[in-house]
């Protein structure tokens, strides 16, 4: 029996979402978008779901005080820009609780994209740091928008550095993004 490209994918996202980690922490409550109702990908969504990668530099920006939990620790902000699939060049928004550990958790950001349409994500993440370097990974689940990013949904790795003597900065996409638009030219 040959099993069809999107009952693949399912199965994909599924033995993926069932290997990690579930010891660091999320979010439950609200994100831009309602992420709690996405739920696993159905086959429907998978046979719409298109690549996605995007690059962007970023610098941490002041923002409002919001305390993080009871971690004692308050949010980071972080604004930056670069280039993406279904975005064109973007700039993006986005803000995380850096916890012990390294743990980056209750992520929330948005992307804009050159037509000024938003995509709307939550993440979770980790850092780590060797010498001056600050290196991070984050699991990103997409979560609606505006325009051709209405009801997008999907999910992304990121990558990223944080050169702590020079300054640099680069953060790496890579994933799959389905929304009404996204095979549109």
């Amino acid at each position: 029996m040959r099993a069809s490209a999107p009952s693949l994918l399912v199965l994909c996202v599924t033995v993926a979402s069932l290997a990690c980690d579930r010891t660091a922490p999320t979010s439950t409550g609200p994100v831009q978008a309602d992420v709690t109702e996405l739920g696993a990908l159905s086959a429907q969504d998978a046979s719409s779901m298109v690549p996605f990668k995007a690059r962007y530099t970023f610098r941490t920006v002041p923002g409002t005080v919001e305390p993080c939990g009871t971690s004692g620790r308050n949010r980071t902000f972080v604004e930056g820009e670069g280039n993406g699939t279904h975005l064109g060049h973007f700039t993006v928004n986005l803000s995380q609780c850096g916890l012990a550990g390294g743990v980056l958790a209750d992520g929330r950001g948005t992307f804009v994209a050159a037509n000024g349409d938003l995509l709307h994500f939550a993440y979770t993440g980790q850092t780590t740091r060797i010498g001056t370097l600050i290196t991070f990974v984050s699991f990103v689940t997409f979560a609606g928008g505006s325009g051709r990013f209405e009801e997008a949904s999907g999910e992304a790795t990121t990558l990223g550095t944080i050169d702590l003597v020079t300054g640099a900065t680069a953060a790496d996409w890579e994933g799959v993004l389905s929304s009404v638009g996204s095979n549109n030219p």
